[in-house]
């Protein structure tokens, strides 16, 4: 379930960073204009770590993740409907970008180290980056292909909004393990072990 919380997390972001430009310069926004909305992506993002870092002392980690992740359905509905004549829509849709992903990148962080504890952290979050990175990674070249098919990028932030929405629901279902007790240890080892 934290895989994909992983994978909501980042597949938005891997897609829309390289396409963010192309899109606005496609719809008629200026150059300056574009790089403005970029720069406001860019700070977003660190205020969205903070905001997640504020929420995860007063929330579960995973009610935050949630939380963030719906910040790309916002963008991603605002980044359809971008016009050179509506600069707002462009501005909001960048800042909402980048609130999603500094929010969700510190929830990602906080959840396996809550979960799992501080021994287990290092090797947990090494194979959770690894196999997002894998599912993630061609996030860019599949928007490209999208827009070469279709010349628009709406498919693409549709499929963002779908990538979001199926991270929420697998967070939903990521409730904390428990461990098994000391005396069902004691009484049964090999059935422990052998999960």
């Amino acid at each position: 379930m934290i895989v994909a919380g992983a994978i909501a997390c980042q597949f938005p972001f891997f897609l829309f960073t390289p396409h963010w430009l192309l899109h606005l310069k496609g719809v008629g926004v200026a150059a300056s204009d574009a790089a403005f909305a970029m720069g406001l992506f860019t700070l977003a993002t660190v205020f969205g770590r903070l905001l997640g870092g504020w929420l995860m002392d007063r929330m579960a980690a995973r009610y935050s993740f949630i939380l963030g992740l719906r910040c790309y359905f916002l963008g991603s509905f605002l980044a359809i409907r971008v016009s050179a004549d509506a600069l707002w829509i462009a501005y909001s849709a960048a800042l909402l970008y980048g609130l999603a992903f500094g929010w969700t990148f510190i929830c990602l962080n906080t959840i396996a180290g809550n979960y799992y504890g501080p021994a287990a952290f290092p090797k947990l979050s090494g194979i959770v980056y690894m196999i997002a990175a894998i599912f993630c990674s061609p996030a860019g070249a599949l928007a490209g292909k999208i827009f070469d098919l279709y010349h628009s990028y709406k498919l693409a932030f549709e499929l963002n909004s779908l990538v979001a929405a199926l991270g929420i629901v697998a967070l939903f279902f990521a409730r904390v393990p428990t461990p098994p007790s000391k005396k069902a240890l004691v009484e049964a080892p090999e059935i422990v072990f052998a999960k």
